[in-house]
């Protein structure tokens, strides 16, 4: 049996590895392992999503094939009902520009009130129905449901994030209409004044929405894998779809979900903002509550016995593996071997 753990945001820019691995060298950085096999470097598909290579490799890992489809699996699970139609996630968000582009911004550190996403909906409900979509609400979460597919295919939230809104946003036959979806729903929330309050108190204004992961629903190849655990609902939709029982499928948490034998998989995401942001100083200092928790899930897989454990380093558009078996699995604190600094550094990204 094989514990895979899949680390987002891992894998350092090649011309700042060397910097930032001597920085972490003075941390308390341990949980790697002597002996480990370094696999060969895996280039995942990224142009309309760069920077979400782990959702690449996980769509593939659940037998998943061209880009990512999210929304329909987020929406299963966040304990959607079932839908035939096709789902896109409506994310809010802030709009801004930042020197000669829109950008946009996640509201993590202010997410919307109920209060705030009831006010907001009217519009975007009627701009979605002008669109011929019809807006899903689940708790604090927006989906557009389709009838007919929408021939769209749009960066993934996790790729746009920070980074500028242009024509490589978006592509398809069906982009003006999304386009005008988007700007409709801005002006109305605009002309309401909708912002007054969260401007006052100086907090990002909900001014955007961003649409993206449609697609439909269907199963997935049946897994090996017998407990997941993600803070992304839509890796836990990957996971249901594949066959895995509500209880094995968890958000993060200090043990593994109770589960049959067999392979477990959790996405440990605690350097992806920092590396979004390229905040390198935060990367590092986020370093060891990932190692803690590496640490404590491989004891647990361990005496679950688990042979084998992956740990999956996850870039912009790589992925690469390590993959220790039981004899080699020994504590080691030193970042100075040659394949540690080569498993956590990305070549440089193809123009």
């Amino acid at each position: 049996m094989t514990c895979v753990l899949v680390l987002p945001g891992a894998l350092l820019p090649a011309d700042l590895a060397p910097e930032v691995l001597r920085a972490a060298n003075a941390s308390v950085l341990a949980g790697l392992a002597r002996g480990a096999r370094l696999a060969p470097l895996q280039v995942l598909p990224w142009e309309l999503s760069p920077g979400a290579a782990h959702l690449h490799w996980l769509w593939r890992y659940f037998g998943g094939d061209g880009l990512p489809i999210t929304a329909p699996y987020a929406w299963r699970a966040l304990g959607g009902p079932a839908l035939a139609t096709e789902l896109w996630a409506c994310r809010p968000a802030h709009c801004a520009l930042a020197r000669d582009h829109m950008a946009l911004a996640a509201l993590d550190g202010s997410p919307p009130s109920p209060a705030e996403l009831e006010a907001r909906a009217p519009a975007v409900r009627e701009a979605a129905a002008a669109a011929g979509c019809v807006l899903q609400e689940l708790d604090e979460h927006w989906f557009l449901s389709r009838t007919e597919p929408w021939d769209l295919q749009v960066r993934a939230w996790e790729s746009q994030l920070d980074q500028a809104i242009g024509p490589e946003s978006a592509s398809g036959a069906a982009v003006l209409a999304w386009r005008r979806l988007t700007n409709e729903v801005q002006m109305h929330w605009e002309v309401a004044g909708l912002n007054a309050e969260r401007e006052a108190a100086g907090r990002l204004t909900i001014n955007s929405v961003w649409i993206e992961g449609g697609g439909v629903w269907r199963r997935l190849r049946p897994a090996t894998v017998r407990a997941v655990m993600s803070d992304e609902a839509a890796v836990r939709g990957w996971a249901l779809a594949a066959g895995l029982p509500d209880a094995a499928v968890t958000p993060v948490r200090e043990r593994w979900p109770e589960a049959t034998r067999g392979d477990r998989l959790a996405v440990l995401s605690e350097l992806l903002p920092a590396w979004r942001l390229r905040d390198w100083g935060q990367w590092l200092a986020c370093l060891p509550a990932l190692e803690a928790r590496v640490a404590a899930l491989v004891e647990q897989a361990r005496a679950a016995g688990h042979a084998e454990v992956r740990l999956v380093a996850t870039g912009g558009e790589h992925a690469r593996e390590l993959i220790h078996t039981p004899a080699g699995w020994r504590v080691w604190r030193s970042w100075r071997a040659p394949n540690v600094a080569l498993w956590l550094t990305e070549p440089e990204l193809a123009p």
